[in-house]
């Protein structure tokens, strides 16, 4: 075993560097999984129910990773290993495509929510995670063409919406660093300078964006719009990342830049 993947693996015994497994939400029956998600928005209320628990709970263990792994890259940082990339925050999602396609067959709207989310918290900018080294920008974009390819099934399965809004409603704007942090020196240890009160303002700001824009998405009946908004401001940012060697959800975006124009067209 390599002295990364031993790294990895002696900190999982700590409990509080636990990996929340993911497991359906106990007491829900959902309809069997099918090649093809339910494109019958008009769910029953208990169908509605079922979904929405599913949706939740899948949420908060992906939260919760997130999290845990926000902890291992803020140690490993100090500890000088270097050894957690985005592709480990992008491994946090896999398990749960499963769960997307359960949820499918009751509600395609909040099945499609959720692959958004799985999708904007599968990266982190290079602030918050050291770049991926060792070609495991391989694995991400497997992950990431996976995702494409699911979120692209429900484009295609939903009903459009009746109309496009000519505005959204405001979510906070991706993190910054202050100013005045560019005039500090490099911490040394975990102590200096307030390190990790600045490393955790920023990992809490930024899980209350992606908690904003998740929240926008739910109530927004326009989904087109809203989702192309968040999805191309995503690309946008890792497109400034030296190691991105992938697009981002391209085909996904594609298909929704298709629909809008023809929607604006008859409009």
């Amino acid at each position: 075993m390599s002295s990364t993947a031993s790294r990895k693996s002696n900190a999982s015994h700590d409990e509080t560097h636990n990996i929340e497994e993911t497991h359906p939400t106990k007491g829900v029956k959902t309809s069997p999984s099918t090649s093809q998600p339910n494109n019958n928005e008009q769910v029953t209320t208990e169908q509605s129910e079922q979904a929405r628990r599913l949706y939740d709970d899948t949420l908060r263990i992906i939260d919760r990773n997130i999290r845990v792994m926000d902890k291992r890259v803020f140690k490993d940082t100090f500890d000088g290993n270097m050894d957690y990339t985005m592709t480990d925050y992008a491994k946090l999602v896999h398990p749960h495509f499963t769960t997307v396609k359960r949820i499918a067959a009751l509600d395609i709207a909040l099945a499609f929510n959720l692959v958004v989310s799985m999708a904007e918290a599968s990266h982190n900018d290079n602030s918050t995670a050291p770049r991926w080294t060792d070609g495991s920008s391989d694995e991400w974009n497997t992950i990431f063409k996976a995702l494409d390819s699911l979120l692209l099934l429900m484009i295609k399965a939903r009903e459009r919406p009746a109309e496009l809004d000519s505005e959204l409603l405001k979510v906070p704007t991706r993190w910054s660093r202050r100013p005045e942090w560019d005039l500090l020196p490099d911490p040394v240890t975990v102590s200096d300078l307030g390190h990790e009160a600045r490393f955790w303002e920023k990992c809490n700001y930024e899980y209350n964006r992606r908690v904003a824009r998740r929240r926008r998405r739910e109530v927004t009946e326009d989904w087109v719009t809203v989702t192309l908004t968040d999805l191309r401001d995503d690309r946008e940012f890792l497109g400034q990342q030296p190691d991105m060697a992938t697009t981002y959800l391209d085909n996904s975006i594609h298909k929704l830049e298709k629909i809008w124009k023809e929607m604006k067209a008859c409009s």
